[in-house]
């Protein structure tokens, strides 16, 4: 049904977008994915993609590990895993130490276990570029191929009830030309389904059912729902979906503490809590302490919280049996500053680079015995 629909669409926006999205590394940024949307206010730690410090762009990588090759031989486009791992990906048979083998897919794999030291690169909306956009499967693809451990993406619930992967509500001309002023939670799936994602030709905007079903077996999945009504339909589709093993989502405090518990099948469900202040950290380890919550997410800074205070944050946190993220949106996204951040303790960098951020943690992980 989307490839019918699409082709007469097509024709009308192959010239425009041509022009104004180019078709190389040199291709412009898309603008900041969350000025004048309806969630701005709420988003101040989820940028879009124009987010990132302009030296922090994907494709202005020069220290970052070369890409993996692409996935040569997924001839129906959907992802399916090539026959082997993507080169630099793959876990060691031996080891260098008695550490059992890393399972990339899995959330037993290293996060749920307190003792594990692997650090672990989240892509922030997939590794999008100039030409591929962002929340598309293309993005998520490469970022399985680069090495990511997990891919953070936004997702939006249509009218009629289907989760969709993309940022705003109100669809903007650099999310799709075709489909923009388009509102996801006032739509139909059919009216979203077949919207062309800019910069591509070929990249529609996927549904969490195509999203998750390509991610099992090869990548984490961290879900930031951007409306909370949606917060119960999400916990339903991870379960409709069996994907309790390999996908989690994000809470702010006020969700963990008002939704969350009322939300059926919240105990089979993974999630994490955002925090932003040391008082956030305080209800997270005390009446936020929910026993599905594993995983903090915040800023590496906070104002009047110095880098000393916040290592002892970030061990605070370990002695708690909790894990915590940083995002890389903070620094220059180079491998030296993820190198920091990693240092400081974090265990999951949110990366605005995943070639940089997966060269960061390959270093570390080496060093600490792990399989590359």
């Amino acid at each position: 049904m989307r490839t019918a629909r699409r082709l007469f669409r097509l024709a009308p926006v192959v010239a425009l977008v041509a022009t104004t999205w180019g078709c190389g590394d040199d291709a412009t940024t898309p603008p900041d994915g969350d000025v004048g949307t309806d969630d701005a206010a709420a988003d101040t730690q989820d940028p879009g993609p124009g987010d990132a410090p302009n030296d922090a762009e994907p494709d202005a990588a020069p220290d970052a590990a070369p890409d993996a090759a692409p996935d040569v031989g997924d001839e129906d486009g959907t992802g399916d895993a090539p026959s082997e791992t993507p080169e630099g990906t793959a876990d060691a048979e031996e080891t260098t130490d008695a550490r059992p083998p890393y399972v990339r897919g899995s959330l037993a794999g290293c996060l749920l276990d307190p003792s594990c030291d692997r650090v672990l690169v989240d892509s922030h909306m997939g590794a999008w570029t100039a030409s591929i956009p962002g929340n598309s499967m293309a993005a998520y693809r490469r970022a399985w191929e680069l090495g990511a451990d997990m891919i953070e993406a936004d997702v939006r619930v249509s009218r009629d009830g289907v989760p969709f992967m993309i940022h705003n509500d109100e669809i903007q001309y650099y999310e799709s030309l075709i489909c923009a002023g388009r509102v996801v939670s006032e739509s139909d799936a059919e009216d979203i389904d077949d919207c062309l994602l800019v910069p591509s030709l070929t990249e529609t905007i996927p549904t969490f059912a195509e999203f998750v079903e390509w991610a099992r077996g090869k990548i984490l999945i961290h879900l930031d729902i951007k409306e909370t009504a949606h917060i119960p339909v999400m916990v339903r589709a991870v379960i409709d979906h069996a994907a309790q093993d390999y996908v989690f989502l994000a809470l702010s405090p006020g969700e963990a503490e008002t939704v969350w518990p009322t939300v059926p099948g919240h105990d089979e469900v993974r999630c994490e809590i955002r925090v932003s202040r040391i008082a956030d950290i305080d209800a997270a380890l005390g009446s936020l302490r929910h026993p599905t919550l594993f995983l903090l997410e915040g800023d590496a800074s906070w104002d009047g919280v110095d880098e000393t205070a916040m290592r002892a944050q970030v061990a605070r946190v370990h002695a708690a049996g909790l894990r915590i993220m940083a995002s890389s949106d903070q620094y220059r996204a180079t491998v030296e500053n993820h190198l920091h951040l990693y240092d400081m303790g974090f265990d999951v960098i949110l990366s605005y680079n995943c070639e940089n951020g997966v060269a960061a943690a390959r270093e570390v992980n080496l060093a600490r015995g792990w399989p590359p």
